[in-house]
C-alpha cells in the first residue's frame, strides 16, 4: 500500500470511529481536524478571541493563552496562500478583517463570508455563524480590539499599517496589527449551556463542510487515483511542515518530456481525498504519541490501523525496557516496556509473556518525513506490516540488544534495550555538559537523522546492525579519556551493540554478561586483566572520600594505548601498579592474594592460546570490552574470600 492510500484509509477509519473533531478534548489531547479546517497554536500575543452575544453584539476581546489551539475553516486557496491575497472564510488576520488596514484584502474577506452566509440561511442556519457574521458586517473590529486590549479610543494608522497611540500615562506606543489572528466565541445566555466558539462548535464545522461540498458539486470532476471516486480534483495541496508540501507539481518543463505534458497527468487526487490524507498526517505530526523529531527537519511517524492516536504509546525511537513488576518499585520511571513517551502496556504484556495474542488484521505503519526545502517534503522511509509481525520483530530486537543497565536510585541492574536515540548519541556523539548535567549527545542533527534512518530497518525489517556503526562504537570505547564522566553507560551501550552484531552475524549463539569460561579469545582475557588492574589500584587507594572517585587509575590512563598494543602496555602497567600491590599486601593481604591469583590464572590461559607469542601485541577487538565488563560485574557480585592460613603461607613464600 502507498503512503497516500494508507493515510487516506486511516482518516476514514478514524471518521467511522468518531475520532474526528473531538473538540471536547482539545485541552487534553491533539484533535484530528474535520475536513476543510486548520488549526493554530497561540504564542500568547498573536491570537485574539472576540466574545459576542447571540445577536452579534461585542462583549470583550482577550489574548488566547499561550499554547492553546484554535480551529478555523479554510478555503482551497487560503490554506496554500503565500503572497496572493486569499482570505479564510471566518477567522483570519486583522489585515483581512479590518478595512482600515487593507481594504483590498477586506473586500475579498467580506465576499467570502457573504458566500457562506448565503448558504447558511434558512434550514442551513447556524447560531454561531449568525452572530459572528452580523458582527463582522458592522466593520468595528479594529476599534473594538484596540479599545479592549489597550484601553484607548484615539489612535492613528500610518502608511505602513502601524498603529500609533498614547497610553494612559501619555507614553507614545506603536502596534503592528496586520498579522494578529482573530477568532470568535459566542456567549450563551442560558447558564446551563456552554459557550460555543469557532473552535468548539461542531455544528458550525459540519455546516462549512456541507457548504464546500455543495460548491464542489458544480465543479469539473475526474477519477481520483486514491479513492477511485469521480470527484473534484485539485493540483495544489496544503503544506505539511510550514508551506513544504508532500505533493506538488514541478514547474520544470523537462520533467514531463515523453509520456506526460503536465503534472496533472501524472496523478489525480480529489480535493476531499487530499484533505483527509493531509489532515491525518498533520495530526500525527502534532500528536506526541505518533511522531518524534529525529533531526532538524526530520520526523519519525508511526500509527496502528486500530489505534490511530497510538494511545498504546509505541514509538520506535524511544527506549524499550522490560522489568519484572514484582521486583521493582512501580513509582520509578520506565517500569514497563516502552517505545514512546508513554508506557506501552500491550507490548510489555507481549514481551513478558503475559499476553501473546495480537489482533491478526491490525496493521502498523511507520515513516520518516524529511523537509528537504521550504517547498518540499519527502518520505525517506515507509513500511506497512502486520501488528503481529511488528511485535515479533521488536521482540527479536529487544532480545538481541538488551543489556544490564545499573540504576542507582533503585540500586539494581535492569535488563534494558537502548533506544535508537541513545544508540545514535553514543555512536556519533561526544561527552558534553549542559545545565550542570553531563551526557553524551550527537549535536549534528543531519548526522543524527541519517543514522536513525539506517537503524530503523534493523527493527522494522529485521536487518543486520551496520558493521561500520559497530566499529565506530568500538573506536569510541578506545578513547576512554574522552568519556570520563559517562564511561560506565558507554561501556554498557557498547556491549549492547556488540551483542547485536555478534548475533546478527551468527558468530555466537548467545552472549553472556558474566564471565564466560568458554571464551578463550585473547581480547577477552586482556579485557579481564585491565579490569583487575583497575580494581586493584582502586582498592589499594580506597579511603571512603570523594577524591577516591575522582582520581583516575593507571589502567584508565593507559586504556587507549592498551587497546592497540596490549602486551607491551601490560608490562608498563605492571610496573606502575607495584606500589599499590605493596600497599594491599600490608593493609589488605586477602585482596592482594586474590588479585595475584586472578592475574596469574589469566596469564596462564593467555599463554595457552595457540601462537600467542607471535600475536600477543595485536590490537584488541570488541571481545576486549566484554572481558572488561564481565570481570567488573564479577567483582561487584561476589566478595573474594581467602583463609587466614593461606594469607600467611603466601606472604612467607614471597619473602
Amino acid at each position: 500500500m502507498s503512503v497516500i492510500r494508507a493515510l487516506y484509509d486511516s482518516y476514514n477509519i478514524a471518521l467511522n470511529a468518531n475520532l474526528v473533531d473531538r473538540v471536547d478534548d482539545i485541552d487534553q489531547q491533539t484533535v484530528l481536524l474535520p475536513l476543510y479546517h486548520s488549526n493554530r497554536r497561540s504564542n500568547g500575543n498573536d491570537i485574539i478571541q472576540i466574545t459576542l452575544t447571540n445577536n452579534g453584539e461585542f462583549i470583550k476581546a482577550d489574548w488566547v493563552p499561550k499554547d492553546e489551539y484554535i480551529i478555523f475553516p479554510v478555503t482551497e486557496s487560503s490554506i496554500i496562500r503565500s503572497s496572493r491575497p486569499a482570505p479564510h472564510p471566518l477567522c483570519d488576520e486583522l489585515s483581512y478583517l479590518s478595512k482600515e488596514i487593507n481594504n483590498k484584502k477586506h473586500e475579498l474577506y467580506i465576499q467570502e463570508v457573504g458566500l457562506w452566509k448565503g448558504f447558511t440561511e434558512g434550514e442551513q442556519g447556524n447560531k454561531t455563524f449568525y452572530a459572528i457574521s452580523n458582527y463582522i458586517m458592522k466593520e468595528t473590529i479594529l476599534y473594538d480590539v484596540i479599545k479592549e486590549i489597550f484601553g484607548i479610543t484615539e489612535y492613528n494608522i500610518d502608511n505602513k499599517n502601524v498603529i500609533h497611540y498614547f497610553s494612559k500615562n501619555q507614553d507614545k506606543n506603536e502596534w503592528e496589527p496586520e498579522k494578529i489572528f482573530i477568532t470568535f466565541l459566542v456567549e450563551n445566555q442560558d447558564p446551563l449551556q456552554k459557550n460555543l466558539s469557532v473552535t468548539t462548535d461542531q455544528q458550525l464545522h459540519n455546516n462549512y463542510i456541507n457548504y464546500v461540498r455543495t460548491i464542489n458539486m458544480n465543479k469539473p470532476k475526474k477519477y481520483c487515483n486514491i479513492s477511485k471516486e469521480l470527484t473534484y480534483c485539485v493540483k495544489s495541496h496544503r503544506g505539511i511542515i510550514g508551506n513544504s508540501k508532500l505533493i506538488s507539481v514541478s514547474n520544470n518543463n523537462e520533467t514531463y518530456y515523453g509520456r506526460f505534458h503536465s503534472g496533472e497527468e501524472v496523478i489525480s487526487i480529489g480535493y476531499e481525498t487530499s484533505q483527509k490524507m493531509h489532515l491525518i498526517l498533520k495530526f500525527f505530526l502534532e500528536n506526541i504519541n505518533n511522531s518524534k523529531r529525529i533531526g532538524e527537519n526530520s520526523y519519525l511517524v508511526n500509527w496502528f490501523s486500530d489505534d490511530i492516536s497510538n494511545s498504546d504509546g509505541l514509538q520506535l525511537t524511544s527506549s524499550i525496557t522490560t522489568h519484572d513488576y514484582d521486583d521493582l518499585d512501580l513509582e520509578a520511571d520506565d517500569d514497563n516496556v516502552s517505545l514512546g513517551g508513554n508506557s506501552s502496556k500491550n507490548l510489555n504484556d507481549y514481551l513478558t509473556g503475559r499476553e501473546r495474542f495480537v489482533e491478526p488484521n491490525s496493521k502498523f505503519y511507520v515513516m520518516i518525513i524529511d523537509k528537504i526545502s521550504n517547498g518540499r517534503v519527502s518520505i525517506k522511509y515507509f513500511r506497512e506490516l502486520n501488528k503481529s509481525d511488528l511485535y515479533q520483530r521488536v521482540e527479536e530486537w529487544y532480545n538481541s540488544t538488551r543489556w544490564g543497565f545499573y540504576y542507582s536510585n533503585q540500586k539494581k541492574t535492569i535488563q534494558q534495550s537502548p533506544s535508537i536515540y541513545t544508540l545514535v548519541d553514543y555512536i556519533m556523539g561526544m561527552e558534553i555538559e549542559e545545565n550542570n548535567k553531563i551526557s553524551i549527545q550527537c549535536k549534528n542533527k543531519k548526522l543524527r537523522s541519517k543514522t536513525i534512518e539506517r537503524l530503523l530497518p534493523c527493527i522494522v525489517d529485521g536487518k543486520k546492525f551496520p558493521m561500520d556503526l559497530s566499529k565506530k562504537m568500538f573506536y569510541n570505547l578506545c578513547k576512554r579519556n574522552s568519556y570520563s564522566k559517562t564511561w560506565d553507560s558507554l561501556v554498557r551501550v557498547g556491549c549492547s551493540i556488540f551483542k547485536k552484531s555478534i548475533l546478527d552475524n551468527n558468530w555466537k549463539d548467545e552472549v553472556s554478561q558474566m564471565l564466560d569460561d568458554n571464551n578463550k579469545s585473547q581480547s577477552f582475557r586482556y579485557g579481564q586483566l585491565l579490569a583487575i588492574y583497575e580494581k586493584l589500584e582502586v582498592d589499594a587507594l580506597y579511603t571512603g572520600s570523594k577524591d577516591d572517585v575522582n582520581r583516575s587509575t593507571n589502567a584508565e590512563r593507559l586504556w587507549a594505548v592498551y587497546t592497540k598494543t596490549p602486551a607491551s602496555t601490560l608490562m608498563i602497567l605492571e610496573t606502575k601498579v607495584k606500589p599499590y600491590k605493596e600497599r594491599l599486601k600490608k593493609g589488605k593481604p586477602s585482596l592482594y592474594i586474590y588479585y595475584e591469583r586472578l592475574i596469574g590464572l589469566i596469564m596462564h590461559e593467555l599463554s595457552e592460546i595457540a601462537n600467542f607469542e607471535n600475536h600477543k601485541n595485536n590490537p584488541l577487538n570488541e571481545d576486549f570490552v566484554f572481558g572488561y565488563y564481565a570481570q567488573k560485574q564479577d567483582f561487584y557480585t561476589k566478595k573474594p574470600k581467602v583463609k587466614e592460613d593461606e594469607i600467611s603461607e603466601n606472604i612467607k613464600e614471597e619473602k
